[in-house]
């Protein structure tokens, strides 16, 4: 979790960087509220596949295509999807829906947003506009009867990855509209002149373990060279919207460990060791301020990992599936909680919070937090009391087996 945060934070600082060598920072496309007299309008339509994240993929579209609407491309500005659209993420009212990630599909949030940019791309090829970022799906996972849009008018978009963006070529703005209805999505762009259409044949090349496609224009010019590799599967599996208890848990003890764990070694020494190397020579002051860029970026991290945890557990208490945890793996989880909250608490007894009046409040949360948990989480209380019993007996067993 944390690795996967550094390592977007560094791909937006590169992307933002080529920007400013390339000289693209000052041509992107960010006017608002600008009208374009619209005499010719060009419109693409594609069917919306219904799935178990159909309502999920619906809402992701249209808050992306709201924004989109509101955007004005000049003369030589630069579209670019992502800056548009802003991040994808729980906090942005995207909803958790189906991706490609690492060749596999993976539940991730901004799922359907791909057939937006599919259909962008598409028209933009269709209407002459130059394109100067485009990826395509890593794998095919569509059968012909399935399929909404030729292999090859694809655009993947990944935040901080992989982007979509292409210049107006014309000497006037264009913009775009979108429409969605009946199951179906349709990209206007909308133009103060005529835009002669441009006719667009893909290609297809059939290999071993992989598909090539090849675009082309009606000139025969090429202008992309796409390869997917071949799914195993005639049909996609779908993955499940509501987060698993493992992974909630996961993120909320590997979190709370890590913050409690960090504090720890700074009030029991690490803090003092700092402060003075700071005092020292030049080898301990870069030391001391490696180990704290080290401290910081723990805390960050855990913090990171209870803010997923606790946005999982909204997710879940929204989630319309049925409740698929055995009541006696809920009683293990559950049963547990009053224990590691414990050990939490006695790790940071003596060191962190003397002894006084302040000590009750996180003494009433060890001893109610299953009660809490079982409650967020859609369980029986019943449950809290059979796995404390069961792990009360097990603590018993194991003192009296190896004392």
């Amino acid at each position: 979790m944390i690795a996967k945060h550094i390592k977007l934070s560094f791909k937006l600082l590169k992307r933002r960087i080529n920007d400013i060598v390339f000289g693209y920072s000052k041509k992107y496309a960010t006017s608002y509220n600008y009208e374009v007299n619209g005499k010719f309008k060009y419109r693409l339509s594609q069917e919306i596949n219904t799935s178990e994240f159909y309502e999920n993929k619906i809402i992701n579209i249209q808050l992306a295509t709201n924004k989109i609407k509101k955007v004005t491309v000049h003369p030589q500005q630069i579209f670019s999807f992502w800056r548009i659209v802003g991040k994808p993420s729980w906090g942005n009212g995207f909803k958790e829906g189906r991706n490609i990630i690492k060749g596999k599909l993976q539940k991730d949030f901004g799922g359907g947003l791909c057939q937006l940019s599919g259909i962008l791309y598409h028209l933009c090829l269709l209407t002459k506009l130059e394109i100067i970022e485009r990826h395509n799906h890593s794998i095919d996972i569509y059968n012909e009867p399935s399929r909404f849009t030729p292999l090859g008018a694809d655009a993947t978009v990944v935040y901080g990855y992989k982007d979509l963006r292409f210049i107006n070529p014309f000497n006037f703005p264009i913009t775009f509209n979108f429409l969605l209805e009946d199951n179906q999505l349709t990209a206007i762009l909308i133009s103060p002149k005529e835009i002669p259409l441009e006719k667009i044949h893909f290609t297809k090349k059939e290999m071993q373990s992989t598909i090539e496609v090849q675009t082309t224009n009606g000139q025969g010019k090429v202008m992309a060279e796409s390869e997917y590799k071949k799914s195993t599967k005639e049909t996609p599996k779908e993955i499940s919207a509501k987060p698993t208890v493992p992974s909630i848990l996961t993120n909320l003890f590997s979190g709370t460990f890590i913050l409690l764990g960090t504090f720890y070694v700074l009030f029991t020494g690490l803090f003092d060791f700092i402060f003075y190397s700071f005092q020292e020579s030049i080898l301990a002051f870069f030391m001391g301020l490696g180990l704290t860029l080290l401290t910081i970026l723990f805390i960050g991290g855990s913090l990171i990992n209870i803010k997923e945890g606790l946005n999982k557990i909204q997710r879940r208490q929204n989630s319309t599936e049925p409740n698929n945890i055995k009541p006696f793996y809920w009683a293990l989880f559950l049963g547990l909680l009053p224990i590691v909250f414990s050990l939490c608490f006695g790790m940071i007894d003596f060191y962190i919070v003397p002894i006084n009046a302040l000590m009750l409040l996180p003494m009433l949360i060890i001893v109610f937090s299953p009660i809490i948990f079982a409650k967020l989480l859609k369980s029986s209380i019943v449950n809290v009391f059979y796995g404390t019993l069961f792990w009360f007996i097990v603590t018993i067993v194991g003192v009296y087996l190896f004392r």
